[in-house]
């Protein structure tokens, strides 16, 4: 276990995790929203506007999905109105399988991906749309928070 970050003064942090995998993923990201607090004040998310489904072994297999990393884009109410992935045009049954050439996976989940951007980047997603592989440029906004 080691201490990730900690923010001194009257509210101090200190967030302890081990050292496997996954939490050196959630340390980077802890790390990151640390940095983007201690600059801005605040915490921004960033994002595409989707809710969608990790696609795991057994996601993969129980709806028969041509890939087993990624995420997928369930319904078209998992699009929000207004946000960037409506904008791009993805739809329900959408695969995205990168962000930037960077694999969706247990190591860089899409969130992660996302969230290592600001508010106004553009990022390359890769998806699978009817079995093909598609690529798209997409301008991240601001999550709103409810």
């Amino acid at each position: 276990s080691k201490a990730v970050n900690e923010i001194n003064g009257p509210q101090s942090t200190t967030i302890i995790i081990d050292n496997s995998s996954n939490s050196q993923t959630f340390e980077r990201r802890i790390t990151d929203l640390l940095d983007s607090l201690t600059k801005s004040g605040n915490l921004t998310r960033t994002g595409l506007g989707i809710r969608y489904i990790t696609i795991t072994d057994e996601i993969a297999a129980e709806n028969n999905l041509p890939v087993k990393n990624g995420v997928l884009i369930p319904s078209d109410d998992s699009i929000i109105k207004g946000m960037p992935a409506e904008k791009a045009g993805f739809r329900a049954g959408d695969i995205i399988t990168k962000i930037d050439n960077t694999k969706i996976d247990e190591d860089n989940p899409l969130n992660y991906l996302i969230a290592k951007h600001a508010v106004g980047d553009t990022v390359s997603v890769t998806y699978l749309r009817d079995g093909e592989e598609r690529i798209v440029s997409v301008k991240l906004a601001k999550l709103k928070t409810n």
